[in-house]
């Protein structure tokens, strides 16, 4: 894989994980339930939200105390997200007491044409990165 493309996954791989620990870091310190929604495909976003459900793909409509709190593709278009396992939904949530997401795990890809990254989130709230296919940095396979 070409440098340039390993660090654009890496920067979107890590972006998503950062971004799931700082829904899980909101959750605690407003002692409220957060929502993170998801959207995979070429055009995927991740967005976290302090009153329910929201769309990360229209603007404005996930919040956290009024700010827009979206990650999406567009620092990364070479990245796709796939197969997402939120549930239904294809949302989850951190809890507002303790920042666990029990009975919101779930796991999503972020690949580009030679590697497949997995964000996993456990129903502890805990994220975490494997390598599906390929390599990227010193990430573990899956």
């Amino acid at each position: 894989m070409e440098l340039n493309e390993e660090r654009k996954l890496r920067g979107a791989t890590e972006g998503a994980y950062f971004f799931l620990q700082q829904a899980k870091s909101e959750a605690i310190t407003q002692a409220t339930d957060i929502t993170v929604d998801l959207v995979q495909g070429d055009s995927w976003c991740l967005g976290i939200n302090d009153s329910g459900s929201c769309s990360c793909n229209i603007s404005s409509s996930c919040t956290v105390n009024g700010i827009e709190m979206v990650f999406n593709y567009e620092d990364y278009p070479e990245v796709s997200m796939s197969d997402l396992t939120f549930g239904d939904s294809d949302q989850t949530s951190f809890d507002g007491v303790r920042g666990i997401a029990s009975g919101n795990s779930g796991s999503f890809i972020l690949s580009n044409s030679d590697t497949e990254a997995k964000v996993l989130l456990s129903n502890m709230g805990r994220a975490r990165i494997c390598v599906v296919s390929g390599s990227l940095g010193n990430y573990p396979s899956c």
